[in-house]
């Protein structure tokens, strides 16, 4: 389980909102979900306010694998695989009129 997921999972056990996390946690709620998707990772500070809003041992995520790839996660879903931008085609050499 990633971090991201984990804190997507405490977070709706408690039934709060990205928002209402954020609020009570003095973080931005984009910051809450960019954790949940795994796009960035938080600074230990932003995981000890996240502990103290939802009422959790910072322990709770021992054992989380980080986040931070570039692949969109859902949480609790696996995650989306980016697809490969196909190799860019040769261009001939540009010739000289004359």
């Amino acid at each position: 389980m990633t971090f991201g997921e984990k804190l997507f999972q405490l977070r709706t056990e408690q039934g709060m909102s990205q928002k209402t996390l954020a609020d009570k946690a003095g973080l931005a709620q984009t910051a809450i979900g960019h954790w949940e998707t795994g796009e960035r990772d938080p600074s230990w500070e932003s995981v000890t306010k996240l502990c103290a809003a939802l009422s959790v041992d910072c322990t709770v995520f021992q054992g989380c694998e980080p986040g931070g790839t570039k692949e969109k996660r859902t949480p609790g879903r696996p995650p989306v695989q980016q697809p490969e931008t196909p190799p860019k085609a040769d261009k001939p050499p540009k010739g000289k009129k004359g």
